[in-house]
C-alpha cells in the first residue's frame, strides 16, 4: 500500500514537472545569468549589477533567434533613452520642467525609429532615470557617465542572456509545446 502511494507521488511529481517545464527551463536560465552578472560585476565601485540583472531578465528567452531580437531592442532602446535624457541636460533647462517632456520625446522617438514593439517602454524609463540622477547632482558630466555606464550595464546583462539562450539551446532545449509558460 505504501509503495503504491509513493508510486501515485512520484507520478503526480512528474507531471507537474512536465506541466511546468518552461517555467523551470526559464527559472535555471534566470538562475545562471543572475549568479554571473553578480560575480561578474559585484566588486565594481560604480555598480550594483542591476540594471544588468534586469537586463538579463527581459532578454531572457527559450530559443536564441528571439533572445538576439530582445538584445537589440533592449540596447537600441536604452540609447535612445541615454541620448535623449543627454539631450535635455544640455540647455540646462530648470530641472522641474524637463522630466515631462524628455520621456515624451524618447517614447515618440522610440516608437517612430524602432518598429520593433518588444521594449518601446525601455526608452522612456532610460530618459527618466538620466534625467532624474541628474537632478540630484545637477552636473551634465555626472548624468553623460551615468548614461554610459547603464547603457553598459544593459549590453553585459543582454549580452549574457543571449549566450545563456545559445548554450542552453545545446544543453536543454524545450519542446515547441514547452515553449511558453502555463
Amino acid at each position: 500500500m505504501k509503495h503504491a502511494k509513493l508510486e501515485t507521488r512520484a507520478h503526480e511529481a512528474h507531471d507537474f514537472f512536465r506541466k511546468h517545464i518552461a517555467g523551470v527551463h526559464y527559472t535555471v536560465r534566470i538562475f545562471i545569468g543572475t549568479t554571473i552578472l553578480w560575480l561578474l560585476l559585484h566588486d565594481e565601485q560604480t555598480s550594483d549589477s542591476l540594471w544588468a540583472i534586469i537586463s538579463l531578465i527581459v532578454v531572457t528567452e527559450p530559443r536564441t533567434k528571439p533572445a538576439w531580437a530582445a538584445f537589440r531592442a533592449r540596447l537600441f532602446n536604452t540609447m535612445i533613452g541615454c541620448a535623449i535624457g543627454l539631450a535635455f541636460l544640455l540647455p540646462a533647462w530648470p530641472m522641474e520642467w524637463v522630466l515631462t517632456p524628455a520621456i515624451a520625446v524618447s517614447a515618440l522617438v522610440a516608437t517612430y525609429i524602432n518598429r520593433v514593439q518588444q521594449g518601446w517602454r525601455i526608452a522612456p524609463v532610460t530618459t527618466a532615470l538620466i534625467l532624474s540622477a541628474s537632478m540630484t547632482q545637477h552636473i551634465f558630466s555626472a548624468a553623460f557617465s551615468l548614461a554610459l555606464h547603464r547603457t553598459l550595464e544593459v549590453f553585459i546583462g543582454s549580452m549574457t542572456a543571449v549566450v545563456i539562450t545559445a548554450v542552453m539551446a545545446y544543453v536543454w532545449v524545450p519542446k515547441t509545446d514547452e515553449i511558453s509558460p502555463p
